[in-house]
């Protein structure tokens, strides 16, 4: 009779293999994930799982604000980010990063976002 341990231990490789070459055999090249040990197939499954689930909630997330029920969260004609403040960012964090006063981008930004977005 086997030992009851072992079949579980068999059952949870074989499972965890399978979700391994699930979500890795899909998006990665084999060379690239079969050699790793399993522990690290197994890190770098949920990692590339999260990444893959972060930017498709991102992107529906936004799509739904701002494209698709646009005039229900924002009022009509209201100010949304544009390549101004791409330029006004990249101002400020130069500026601060420069004079050694890194500390302050956060606070300043958050007051730039205020002033123009939500006001």
């Amino acid at each position: 009779m086997e030992n009851p341990t072992t079949d579980y231990r068999r059952f949870f490789i074989e499972d965890t293999n399978m979700y391994n070459h699930i979500v890795l055999g899909n998006l990665l090249p084999q060379y690239l994930w079969v050699p790793l040990p399993r522990f690290f197939q197994t890190w770098l499954r949920n990692y590339v799982a999260a990444v893959v689930l972060y930017f498709i909630s991102g992107f529906l997330w936004s799509f739904y604000i701002y494209y698709w029920k646009r005039n229900v969260y924002l009022p009509k004609g209201s100010f949304i980010y544009s390549y101004f403040f791409d330029k006004i960012y990249l101002f400020i964090c130069l500026f601060f990063y420069y004079h050694n006063l890194c500390f302050l981008i956060d606070l300043l930004l958050k007051m730039v976002f205020f002033f123009f977005v939500l006001v």
